[in-house]
């Protein structure tokens, strides 16, 4: 395996010694132990291209007070908090979790351990001890640890006909295949300041991109040229790959670091700073404030994970306004709020020059997919708020709010679509919420067969606030103007239900 290929790869790339000598006792504990985490790795006299204190935005405050209110979680009865505290581990003694719960009393850790599991599961778990079940505990709710990829790309004797567009966006690839497999929880946690393993691996795999090119580069001086040309193809491609390619240039061509832009924002500041302004600014609780990161972890997952392009200097989006209103009010309460709210962007419709109108539609549905996407993101995070959703869905199509009402649907549809376990295991004691609590009558208007022929159906027979897709296919294969005739229709609607 790896260790009889050690003396030939270190023989012939030398700075790979370094790497190779603290990787290896790492790797080897890991395997052996795969649910700790594992220790930096120490890259001894090796130049350390990235440090996390630099290219992690630094974060200082005069009080970490969600360590304290996770401490306090541990010792609370909310299981689904409990779980939350050790997903993320914000904890200055990283053995607070398992020694908080090795001081329950049995009755309840068997209590969070039934929750937590399967039925099936059930009939084994009487046989653990009681360090045992905490065991299980702690590897049920921690996230599993992904494989540590090492540094795949490897540079090659060009012979002068190599593209460097094509190579750069080689390293771009492997950079952004690396970033992939790391944990959205580890990058919370680096973002606070506290140690994450596949943040660090991810470092140290950049580092071995430096290692590499400095060893090609001293080997074949003849290939500068080419990387001169390639560094320039990547300054907008990972900001990682170009901090390892330009700094090996620059330590093997002094003079060429005149032609390269200078990077003061850290690599990480992306994604951590947005992170770490929620820990900032926010007057929730933590409680609150991990339930909006198990959202903002499935969107992290359909960023930079599902996404087949990388956006590296685009800031996370970390706004989550509707979820603050599904967490605060009743269903009842949001769905009338959510009604009032769309009658006044429909009243605002036909007001202003042509150019404006158009703006005003687009703008009503960029709003309609926002609700869906939210939707679509808090219950695949938060699951617990399919019933809510259930319950609201009823409220707004009595109201005959269509707008909102195929918003909510469609969400939940592609909620069911992407894998997500709609309607079921919507609480942690295992409730099941069956798909027909939606009626069939309401689920068929989603329908879009023929134009949404079942929606276009019922609009006919109670007409509310519209569901502009099909009423705008409508008017445009009519040659009407869409704006125009959706307030028409809206004044039509208004005066029927007065």
């Amino acid at each position: 395996g790896w260790k009889s290929l050690c003396p030939w790869v270190c023989r012939h790339i030398p700075h790979l010694q370094d790497i190779t000598n603290s990787v290896l006792p790492t790797l080897s504990q890991m395997m052996q132990n795969p649910t700790s985490s594992a220790p930096p790795v120490n890259m001894g006299s090796f130049p350390f291209v990235f440090r996390p204190n630099v290219a992690i935005p630094q974060f200082c405050v005069a009080y970490r007070w969600w360590e304290d209110e996770a401490i306090n979680m541990l010792w609370a009865y909310d299981c689904n908090d409990i779980s939350q505290a050790i997903r993320f581990g914000l904890f200055h003694d990283e053995s607070s979790p398992q020694s908080s719960l090795l001081s329950r009393n049995m009755q309840f850790i068997n209590e969070l351990l039934l929750a937590a599991s399967k039925p099936y599961e059930h009939c084994r778990l009487p046989e653990l001890s009681h360090p045992q079940k905490v065991e299980e505990l702690l590897l049920r709710s921690s996230i599993p640890q992904r494989p540590l990829l090492t540094w795949n790309w490897i540079p090659t004797i060009s012979g002068g006909s190599s593209d460097p567009r094509t190579i750069a966006l080689e390293i771009e690839a492997e950079s952004y295949l690396h970033f992939q497999q790391i944990a959205f929880e580890d990058i919370v946690r680096s973002a606070l300041g506290y140690k994450a393993v596949s943040v660090e691996w991810f470092f140290q795999q950049h580092t071995s991109l430096y290692a590499l090119l400095a060893d090609h580069l001293r080997m074949y001086p003849e290939e500068l040229l080419l990387y001169l040309k390639i560094e320039k193809h990547l300054r907008d491609q990972s900001p990682f790959a170009y901090h390892a390619v330009s700094q090996c240039i620059m330590a093997i061509h002094p003079d060429g670091k005149h032609d390269m832009p200078s990077h003061d924002t850290p690599e990480f500041a992306f994604i951590a700073i947005p992170i770490q302004q929620l820990f900032k600014t926010s007057s929730s609780s933590l409680s609150t404030i991990f339930k909006a990161l198990s959202v903002l972890a499935v969107r992290f997952q359909q960023t930079y994970i599902q996404s087949s392009k990388m956006n590296w200097f685009e800031p996370f989006e970390t706004s989550l306004p509707l979820l603050e209103d599904w967490l605060s009010a009743s269903a009842t309460d949001f769905a009338a709020a959510l009604t009032q709210t769309d009658k006044c962007l429909f009243n605002r419709l036909p007001r202003g020059t042509h150019t404006e109108e158009d703006a005003m539609v687009l703008e009503a549905l960029i709003h309609w997919q926002k609700l869906r996407d939210s939707v679509r993101e808090c219950c695949s995070g938060l699951p617990n708020l399919v019933p809510y959703f259930q319950k609201s869905i009823l409220e707004i199509y009595e109201a005959r709010n269509y707008y909102s009402l195929m918003a909510i649907l469609d969400g939940l549809r592609e909620y069911s679509a992407i894998g997500c376990n709609t309607f079921r295991d919507c609480a942690a004691s295992g409730t099941v919420i069956p798909a027909s609590l939606i009626s069939p009558e309401i689920l068929s208007l989603i329908d879009p067969s023929h134009n949404f022929v079942s929606y276009r159906q019922r609009y006919h027979q109670h007409p509310g606030i519209p569901f502009l897709q099909p009423h705008i296919r409508e008017f445009e294969q009519r040659g009407e103007p869409v704006p125009q005739s959706l307030l028409r229709l809206f004044q039509t609607t208004t005066t029927s239900q007065s």
